[in-house]
């Protein structure tokens, strides 16, 4: 790779939606121009005034991506059972863009779940991995067997949470944060080629909660 002097680059700004100008379209874009983007904070430069590259940044940015299921099960989940919305081929909870870009990395430093039947009391887990597991069944009621050997470079680790709670006849709920028991700040990294993360949802406790129970996960991470 040649090595460019940079003499007084173009610095350029927008948000994260805007289409990054090129040396095609505009003048200034030379070698060592900026673009930064003031919704996100984050900073790319341009080697070649073609392609834009995200660089070093100061300090971490915090953002929160909500991952949404349901559990199909009619009947009783025993203890280690996964939750799922589907009773056939199975599916996982997908955090999508979590990451600042593909192949990012960063913390998980608070766990919010909520469910949409009262009276949940169990202790829920998730299994979190940066690429969908092959191994073992992710069917709604079936034995969890997560995560395989197969699956070992994928997974990033589970954030186990404290027993749910239905304060004053609300939603069941709990939070997992760095001061609590349930394993953060979870350290992460997404594959090469995605920013998204997949969990897992498993039983720690026995329960019954009827068909299609909504639940919904809150991650915060800081990038």
């Amino acid at each position: 790779m040649a090595v460019y002097r940079i003499v007084a680059p173009g610095r350029f700004i927008g948000v994260s939606t805007d289409t990054k100008p090129t040396r095609a379209n505009e003048s200034q874009v030379v070698a060592g121009a900026t673009f930064y983007e003031y919704d996100t904070g984050n900073m790319y430069i341009t080697y070649d005034g073609t392609t834009w590259t995200i660089k070093g940044y100061d300090g971490a940015t915090t953002k929160t991506v909500t991952g949404s299921s349901s559990g199909a099960g009619l009947a009783a989940y025993a203890a280690n059972d996964i939750i799922c919305n589907s009773t056939g081929a199975g599916t996982t909870i997908t955090f999508t863009a979590i990451a600042k870009e593909n192949g990012g990395s960063g913390y998980i430093t608070n766990a919010k779940i909520t469910f949409g039947t009262a009276g949940q009391v169990f202790r829920p887990t998730m299994l979190i991995f940066n690429a969908l597991p092959v191994g073992g069944t992710l069917m709604d009621n079936a034995l969890n067997l997560h995560p395989q050997a197969t699956d070992t470079a994928k997974y990033i680790g589970k954030v186990d949470w404290v027993s749910l709670e239905n304060l004053n006849s609300g939603i069941p709920n709990s939070q997992a944060t760095p001061s609590t028991p349930g394993n953060l700040p979870l350290a992460y990294k997404c594959t090469s080629g995605a920013d998204d993360l997949y969990g897992v949802l498993v039983t720690r406790d026995s329960t019954t909660a009827g068909t299609n129970m909504l639940i919904s996960v809150d991650l915060t991470v800081e990038n």
